[in-house]
C-alpha cells in the first residue's frame, strides 16, 4: 500500500503522509530519513497540517508519545535522477525497478 505524501513548508520536515484505516503518520525529514508513527488519531494529523509550525507541533504533539519506526528504502541513495515519467527529482535511489526519488521508491514498500 502506497501513503501519499504531500510536500509541507517546514525547516525540517519534507513531507507528511497519513492512512486513515491503520492510523499511521508517515514522515520524511529534510536530511532524507523517513519515518512511520503508528495510532495517530485523524484529528491530530489534520492538526498537524494545519499548523504554522509543523516541526514544532510534531515535536510537542507526536515525537514523544507514538511508536515510532524507521522505514528504510530498499535502495543505495544515487546521483541520478528519477526516472518515474514527469518526476523531476535529482537526488534518487536505485532500485529493482531502476533510479526513483524517495517518493516513487517507496511505491515498492509495504508498510
Amino acid at each position: 500500500m502506497v501513503i501519499q505524501r504531500k510536500r509541507v513548508k517546514s525547516s525540517r520536515i519534507a513531507s507528511i503522509g497519513y492512512d486513515y484505516p491503520r492510523r499511521m503518520l508517515i514522515v520524511e525529514f529534510k536530511r532524507g530519513a523517513l519515518y512511520r508513527y503508528d495510532g495517530i488519531p485523524g484529528a491530530l494529523y489534520e492538526d498537524l497540517m494545519e499548523s504554522k509550525s509543523k516541526g514544532a507541533y510534531f515535536e510537542r504533539r507526536v515525537r514523544q508519545d507514538y511508536t515510532t519506526k524507521k522505514v528504510v528504502l530498499p535502495a543505495t541513495l544515487g546521483l541520478d535522477g528519477c526516472r518515474a515519467r514527469g518526476c523531476k527529482e535529482k537526488g534518487a535511489y536505485t532500485t529493482e525497478r531502476g533510479w526513483r526519488c524517495t517518493q516513487h521508491a517507496e511505491e515498492i514498500l509495504e508498510l
